[in-house]
């Protein structure tokens, strides 16, 4: 079965996926995560980090894999289309957690623009000389969080950092030749308060996935739901 790289979201880092690996390793499927630049002691957050960075390095930990089926959670979504475009041939799938899903041109700050029901805003602040943003830990909870347990909660809370800015507001340039011929998968969460479920669905409505599974969850399933989501990504890689 092809390799997992499993990509994380805005503010977290490979952490994140910590209780899902070895769920993935019991299934038989070789996993890995990886920090993108600017995350977990990788490289400093700040203006002189881009969407492409982020993307190139996918890119290239999917050939060091020899190939790889990407997971991108959250904004991760648009860090995975953007590496299927740059390295078709190196990606045997994509899967997108709570993720959002980029059409061409689209960045995360326009599809966030378009979910009125998100609550991300109400927990970041920007700071525009530093060239990140950074989330009140104390207060996502009910955002990213809100189906996870107090200790999951206080451990991933400790763990958040800056974000940079500039892969948020750049578009990524995708078409329908490269990114478009890598087989799209989508894990949709029904009580998501960072990506709405509304507006997932709405995503998929416009850029269809080959298959979806839908969980009861929160943001954040690889926390609050591990093996469910292990069971997502393994099924995703397998058909892939």
């Amino acid at each position: 079965m092809t390799p997992v790289l499993l990509v994380h979201g805005a503010w977290h880092g490979a952490w994140c996926w910590e209780k899902v690996t070895p769920l993935l390793a019991a299934a038989g499927v070789g996993a890995k995560a990886l920090d993108l630049p600017g995350h977990g002691g990788a490289g400093k957050p700040g203006w002189g980090i881009g969407l492409d960075d982020y993307a190139r390095a996918v890119a290239d930990a999917a050939r060091a894999m020899g190939r790889a089926h990407l997971v991108g959670h959250s904004m991760g979504g648009i860090v995975i289309a953007r590496a299927a475009e740059i390295a078709p041939e190196a990606i045997g799938g994509l899967t997108f957690l709570a993720a959002f899903l980029p059409r061409d041109g689209d960045s995360l700050f326009r599809l966030g623009a378009e979910d009125g029901a998100s609550d991300v805003p109400s927990v970041v602040r920007t700071d525009m000389l530093s060239g990140v943003s950074r989330p009140a830990a104390a207060r996502t909870k009910p955002v990213f969080y809100g189906d996870c347990t107090d200790a999951d909660v206080a451990w991933a809370q400790a763990r958040l950092q800056p974000q940079p800015l500039r892969p948020l507001v750049e578009g990524a340039r995708v078409t329908e030749a490269r990114f478009g011929a890598v087989p799209r998968y989508y894990i949709a969460c029904t009580q998501d308060r960072a990506v709405s479920h509304a507006f997932q669905q709405r995503m998929l409505a416009r850029l269809p996935c080959r298959d979806v599974v839908t969980l009861p969850t929160s943001h954040s399933p690889f926390l609050s739901a591990p093996r469910e989501t292990a069971d997502a990504i393994a099924r995703f890689a397998a058909a892939a």
